[in-house]
């Protein structure tokens, strides 16, 4: 499976999640915001940003990369994730087929975080 279409699966567990708790969804026009969607319930937006994974850290945790890369003219560009441009954190764990949703003032790491498995 390649990284478009783990993005569009997690894109779309997170939606249905989000959907499932009361969530009305909203999704940017363009792909240049810092985040992925904007969610509204009880009078409040939240800006969402969405990862997926599928790497398992050790026998006890999934293993979530936080930072962007992308291939310019000039070479790699890494953009670590700021916790200030959005306000949730959406993980999809694929095997599990579970959806974490972390507050991102709780997120300290720019670059990865695990996540505890199940059970």
């Amino acid at each position: 499976m390649n990284r478009h279409t783990k993005g569009t699966l997690g894109e779309a567990a997170v939606l249905f999640e989000l959907v499932k708790q009361g969530y009305e969804i909203f999704l940017p026009y363009a792909d240049w915001a810092p985040f992925d969607m904007v969610v509204y319930k009880d009078g409040i937006l939240k800006r969402v940003s969405i990862r997926y994974t599928s790497l398992t850290k050790n026998k006890s945790s999934w293993e979530v990369g936080l930072r962007n890369v992308s291939r310019k003219k000039e070479g790699l560009l890494i953009k670590k994730f700021n916790n200030l441009e959005c306000d949730l954190l959406a993980v999809y764990v694929a095997p599990e087929e579970r959806v974490v949703i972390l507050d991102t003032k709780n997120v300290k790491n720019t670059t990865s975080l695990s996540i505890r498995k199940r059970g």
